[in-house]
């Protein structure tokens, strides 16, 4: 990749609006492949449900955007830059992305355990941390909908997959919550 960048003269950018900020066990998903971006986006998680994004870039590209050159809807607002350094905090100083990293290798691993009992029905796990895609054999729209019923909340994506984005600050309980509905839910269908 960096040849690529030399030769064509280009800046890698990385996309982390929901996969960034300790989403996926890390602080980025490109940190678990040999990427090195030079700017980087991030959003949604940073502000902990509150307007807040940031893009964060290499020495290089520090002075392309200055005070004042683009429009912003929600820029400096204090309220949400106070709650983005809280949960800047919690994430990488308190230990929530460990937790991320290791509930999420228990949940995935789980999972694929649900895939061996139901091979007609789950065609794939995917995922990392708490960013998790469950694609099934058929339309799982009624899945989704068995699923609220039992408290639980998910969406279909591409009308075969089940994706899952639990809060960070998920625990075992809840993921064990999840396992047992879905494994009732599977049984039923």
């Amino acid at each position: 990749m960096s040849d690529l960048r030399k030769k064509y003269n280009f800046a890698l950018v990385a996309d982390c609006i929901q996969s960034g900020i300790g989403r996926t066990g890390k602080s980025f998903a490109f940190n678990y492949f040999n990427v090195s971006p030079d700017i980087v986006l991030v959003a949604k998680s940073i502000g902990g449900g509150l307007p807040l994004g940031a893009m964060l870039t290499k020495g290089e590209y520090d002075e392309v955007f200055s005070y004042g050159s683009h429009g912003t809807t929600f820029g400096g607002n204090p309220v949400s830059c106070a709650a983005g350094k809280v949960v800047l905090e919690e994430i990488f100083e308190n230990g929530l992305m460990n937790s991320v990293h290791e509930l999420g290798n228990y949940f995935i691993t789980e999972l694929k355990e649900l895939d061996k009992l139901f091979p007609s029905q789950i065609k794939e796990v995917r995922g990392l941390g708490f960013m998790i895609g469950i694609e099934m054999e058929n339309d799982c729209s009624l899945l989704v909908d068995k699923l609220r019923e039992k408290k639980v909340l998910v969406n279909c994506t591409n009308r075969s997959v089940v994706r899952i984005l639990p809060p960070l600050i998920a625990s075992r309980t809840d993921i064990d919550f999840f396992l047992y509905n879905f494994h009732e839910v599977l049984k039923e269908l």
